[in-house]
């Protein structure tokens, strides 16, 4: 909002529906008033809706469509309270598909803790009658930050576990995590040996 010398009146800027708008309000009496005669577009709004449609244009013809599973809805027990959002997505590299059959899940963030966490994204055969819920940021009456992590759903709408990578990277990764459990359990099990030694008969 600004003086207008021109009219002795306050003058305003808004952005309304995708252009900037000047409007010459009344004499300021305490209430802002506009007349709708006194509205008009202002020059750079023009510009920018061009700007606008060549962006668009230019990138809808690179644009290829990748295969997504279906989708639906998280039950209201799916989220739990985070203290901040999210950090911004990673970018993945999509490549091609697999198979035919193969769709693409886009990697996410899990708070585990009020720790971040990256999940990679890849492509899987989704189960029949699946469904992806992807995560999702809401807030509650009170202004509680809430959040729920992608989960797969079957027919019935319960959670199941998540179908397999099938890309290689992700096999190779997953391999190296069973590994890693495997390792972490055998330890955990000499450590219980160490502690409780049996006595010999």
């Amino acid at each position: 909002m600004r003086w207008d010398e021109d009219c002795k009146a306050w003058a305003v800027s808004t952005w309304s529906q995708g252009v900037w708008l000047r409007a010459k309000a009344a004499q300021f009496s305490g209430v802002l008033q506009r007349r709708k005669r006194d509205v008009q577009r202002l020059p750079g709004a023009l510009a920018l809706q061009i700007a606008t449609a060549w962006l668009i244009a230019a990138t809808a013809g690179c644009a290829s469509e990748v295969p997504r599973p279906a989708h639906t809805a998280h039950a209201w027990s799916d989220f739990q309270e985070v203290n901040s959002p999210p950090p911004v997505p990673r970018p993945e590299e999509v490549g091609e598909a697999p198979t035919d059959e193969a769709v693409w899940v886009d990697g996410y963030w899990v708070s585990r803790g009020g720790i971040w966490t990256w999940r990679d994204g890849g492509w899987v055969h989704a189960p029949a009658g699946s469904r992806l819920a992807e995560w999702k940021i809401v807030y509650d009456r009170r202004g509680r930050m809430l959040y729920a992590p992608s989960s797969w759903r079957d027919v019935h709408g319960q959670v199941m576990d998540p179908p397999a990578f099938l890309d290689e990277k992700h096999q190779k990764r997953q391999q190296r995590r069973a590994k890693r459990r495997a390792k972490r359990r055998e330890k955990r099990l000499r450590q219980r040996e160490l502690m409780n030694p049996t006595s010999a008969p």
